[in-house]
């Protein structure tokens, strides 16, 4: 038998025809959504973003978003000032001082004080040590 002469693109032609319109069209889709939404890294959880993206992030934040990262709630805030500064005082001398200036800390934690100087407002202007 004799084998019979094809006519038109061979198998392998066609299967590399039809990934190239396969990537156009995925490289069009993804242009057009980048357009449309933007930048990819504010889509994903940062957990998942690029190592260079999140140094970027983290050199490009401000003082007060990265205090609101670190500590979201007062109560965050308070307890790591609380766990410094039972390294000094007795704990319970210590709830109860700072019970009598409460408006005071959650005035602290408003103005993002640090830890350190949180420590030292209260040992220096409330004598708590």
């Amino acid at each position: 038998m004799s084998k019979k002469a094809t006519i038109g693109i061979s198998p392998k032609d066609s299967s590399m025809d039809k990934m190239d319109r396969y990537i156009k069209r995925n490289e069009a889709r993804e242009k057009a959504r980048f357009r449309r939404h933007g930048n990819d890294n504010k889509k994903k959880p940062f957990e998942e973003w690029s190592l260079q993206a999140k140094i970027d992030h983290y050199e490009n934040m401000s003082p007060s978003q990265k205090f609101d990262r670190k500590y979201p709630k007062y109560s965050m805030w308070y307890d790591k000032v609380r766990e410094k500064m039972e390294e000094d005082v007795y704990p319970t001398f210590l709830r109860d001082e700072i019970a009598k200036i409460k408006p005071e800390m959650q005035k602290m934690f408003e103005d993002k004080t640090s830890i350190k100087s949180a420590i030292n407002t209260l040992k220096t202007v409330y004598k708590i040590y």
